[in-house]
């Protein structure tokens, strides 16, 4: 989330909807040790072109700030699993939307080539730099003969209908992640503003919220606990009968009618259910339409991957806004 008025205020980000987390399959593949071995990447610009395809499905991007990142070291006895690349990638390694390329097929060379690169920076790509950055050679080594070695086959468009319709469809039901999250029926009782963004070409106005628990937390400089939940509310502006915005004492854009809600929550267990290299200990991610009703058929790995490298901040992207709001009003 964005310390800047200046700042775009989200679009409506895509999160999973479903009543239980079906777990990838997972197979492990034989890799060396990722100690000592992780190149850390530059920051990563995001360029329009490559936004313009992110913001359908990455959360973070739109909603809780972008941030240049290095991702963090994968311990060495964690050996990979392919559950991380079946979640957006599809089962098999065939995508299930043409925004995802597919897997299963590809030449080794390829593949390592390319997973290379996101770990280095040279091919920039905000969700493939978060999971290549955590890879040693041989883990790249063995991602790429696992996949070059699978049967590949031409996406067929009407297979999979819906998908094709929203890019953030990424994968199939049994290997996307999807939501465990409710909304809060008291909201916005025991939630306190903290940040809001303006995005004055899409007219719009994100407020961001946290939860009493996190607010405490922050206060007392603790880590936040479980349960905590963090809430944007993205606010169509205000119109005049001129249709330009109306401004409150202070010259700023007053927030109008609700669009959507997007949330991340702590809810204890949830890790065990996300593949190591996406995991944020146990951080749940979610969208909510105007009605508060969350949204389906949205896949949380591009969430997943872009926070996870920002655990130094707790994966959330704007704990440096959320500590400066709770200092303030301490004062």
């Amino acid at each position: 989330m964005s310390a800047h008025s200046a700042q775009k205020a989200p679009t409506a980000c895509p999160a999973p909807a479903a009543d239980r987390v079906v777990r990838p399959e997972t197979i492990s593949i034989t890799a060396g040790s990722a100690a000592n071995a992780m190149t850390t990447a530059a920051p990563v610009p995001l360029p329009r072109r490559l936004l313009a395809l992110a913001l359908p499905y990455v959360c973070v991007l739109a909603w809780f700030g972008v941030a240049s990142f290095a991702p963090p070291a994968r311990a060495a006895e964690n050996a990979p699993s392919i559950a991380a690349c079946q979640a957006c990638h599809g089962r098999d390694g065939i995508s299930e939307t043409p925004a995802i390329p597919n897997l299963a097929g590809q030449q080794e060379a390829y593949l390592a080539k390319q997973l290379t690169a996101f770990r280095s920076g040279e091919r920039r790509n905000p969700l493939m730099a978060a999971i290549a950055g955590q890879l040693a050679d041989a883990d790249i080594a063995a991602y790429a003969r696992h996949w070059s070695r699978q049967p590949a086959r031409a996406m067929q468009a009407a297979d999979t209908p819906a998908s094709a319709a929203s890019p953030a469809a990424s994968a199939s039901p049994s290997t996307a992640i999807t939501s465990r999250m409710t909304f809060p029926s008291a909201f916005p009782e025991g939630f306190r503003e903290y940040d809001r963004a303006i995005d004055a070409e899409r007219r719009q106005i994100a407020l961001r919220y946290a939860s009493a628990a996190a607010w405490q937390a922050v206060h007392e400089h603790r880590a936040l606990p479980p349960g905590t939940l963090l809430i944007v509310v993205t606010h169509a502006m205000r119109l005049d009968a001129q249709q330009q915005p109306l401004l409150d004492a202070q010259g700023a854009p007053q927030p109008g009618p609700v669009l959507s809600y997007s949330a991340m929550q702590i809810l204890p267990g949830r890790g065990a259910d996300v593949p190591a290299l996406l995991r944020n200990g146990d951080w749940d991610f979610a969208q909510f339409d105007a009605q508060q009703v969350r949204r389906d058929r949205l896949n949380e790995a591009p969430c997943l991957a872009c926070h996870r490298p920002i655990a130094a901040d707790e994966h959330v992207f704007t704990m440096r806004q959320l500590r400066q709001a709770v200092a303030v009003k301490a004062e």
